[in-house]
């Protein structure tokens, strides 16, 4: 099972073009690591769904997006030498004690990307896949041969399976990482309600979904429990602007939705934006 790991920064300082660099810094060490783990994985940080995202109301607040195979796996990543030394350069940058320490829990679904299952024995071997990766990464093309025959013209059915392709992309909703806003909502549910919120959820859910067209809405329920055992559901909404959501409130179906909050013990929606 797919898992999206929600890992929230907050910087004694405001955040600067250094700070930014060091954090594509710490980004990149991660993401060479994931790729050698798995080199069969995209090779751009959107397809894998991995971002680093700064929040609108309060800008000295990053916000971590990556998805993983599960908790363990992610684990792997922190107990590793190679976020052991990204960490030193980051921890003297942020609280780390205090209600302004580091939040940090996985979702139990994949919020930003539907990512490849495991390589199977026909797989290509992991140097290929590697190679294949580096290559995309850089947008490389490779140049033609000398004295390469040029290749021959597109059958029919290559041509249909091309067109089929094309319309199936056209028809999967955009990520949520293309959004220029994402909003990210937090909802304490008790467990004894949480049959009824998930039933309510699903009868008004259609009312976001169609405010926040063309972007998509993605939720799962945190792992980790809190300390009170109260549940938590996470709902990420994509928008064109702060005000395009605060436009919600102006639909015709408001009401339902604004019902899902007999349900919950608490809401905490922030917005983001993606930095890299």
């Amino acid at each position: 099972m797919s898992v999206t790991e929600l890992a929230l920064l907050q910087f004694k300082e405001p955040i600067t073009g250094e700070v930014k660099e060091l954090m594509d810094y710490c980004q990149t060490v991660q993401d060479t690591w994931v790729l050698r783990q798995k080199p069969g994985l995209p090779p751009t940080r959107v397809a894998r769904g991995t971002a680093i995202l700064q929040q609108i109301e309060d800008p000295k607040i990053l916000l971590l997006a990556a998805q993983w195979d599960s908790p363990q796996a992610h684990f792997e990543w922190i107990a590793s030498p190679e976020n052991a030394n990204v960490m030193s350069k980051l921890t003297p940058l942020i609280h780390t004690e205090g209600p302004r320490a580091v939040l940090f829990f996985h979702i139990d679904a994949p919020i930003f990307a539907e990512l490849p299952a495991e390589p199977t024995a026909a797989a290509p071997p992991a140097a290929e896949s590697e190679a294949a990766a580096t290559e995309a990464e850089a947008g490389a093309e490779a140049p033609e041969p000398k004295g390469k025959e040029p290749e021959a013209p597109a059958t029919a059915e290559q041509g249909e399976s091309k067109a089929e392709g094309k319309t199936k992309a056209k028809d999967e909703p955009l990520s949520l990482l293309t959004a220029p806003v994402l909003s990210v909502g937090r909802f304490g549910v008790r467990p004894e309600r949480k049959e009824e919120f998930i039933k309510k959820y699903a009868e008004a859910k259609w009312v976001v979904e169609e405010v926040s067209k063309p972007y998509p809405v993605r939720t799962g329920w945190r792992i980790e429990k809190a300390v009170d055992g109260v549940e938590e559901f996470v709902m990420y909404c994509g928008w064109s602007s702060v005000e395009h959501h605060k436009s919600i409130a102006e639909h015709k179906g408001f009401k339902e939705w604004a019902e899902i909050q007999e349900f919950v013990t608490g809401t905490d929606i922030w917005h983001y934006q993606r930095i890299m």
